[in-house]
């Protein structure tokens, strides 16, 4: 992995930017990840639960997934780089230094979700369908109708 910020790209006949300055570099964002793994499981969703039989409220921790969109948001937030969607998902191949950083934050995150999902720590309908592992039947039927106008 390069260990360089890497500027906008300039054409240098009209002078337009034809693209962003990443101001980040891969380690940077291995880090930040590794921060937002923290934060996430640091900071539990609060379900709550009325209990009638004694008229209060149980208040549960409950773990979070780590997802690429919640990273994004983490970086926003955080003014760690305004344009992760571009770098996450390499747009126009213009960010290829942080393609392992990127496989690597794939990675975790699928194993989290599904180890999760399987350990039933998060809803395993909706992890299995975000990550594409549903199963799809196609079911095809063919049916002749005969339509008799009683004209013998």
């Amino acid at each position: 992995m390069e260990n360089k910020k890497t500027k906008g790209i300039q054409d240098p006949t009209t002078g337009r930017m034809t693209g962003s300055e990443k101001n980040i570099t891969p380690e940077e964002l291995l880090k930040a990840f590794e921060d937002y793994e923290i934060h996430v499981k640091q900071n539990p969703k609060i379900k709550e639960y009325p209990n009638t039989k004694t008229d209060s409220i149980i208040r549960l921790n409950m773990e979070v997934p780590l997802t690429k969109t919640g990273f994004m948001v983490y970086l926003s937030k955080n003014k760690i780089t305004g344009n992760s969607r571009d770098i996450l998902y390499n747009r126009d191949g213009r960010y290829q230094e942080f393609k392992e950083v990127n496989e690597y934050i794939d990675s975790v995150t699928y194993d989290d979700q599904l180890s999760g999902a399987i350990a039933g720590v998060f809803n395993n309908n909706v992890v299995i369908r975000n990550l594409g592992l549903t199963d799809k039947q196609e079911v095809k039927t063919e049916q002749k109708i005969e339509i008799d106008f009683g004209e013998d």
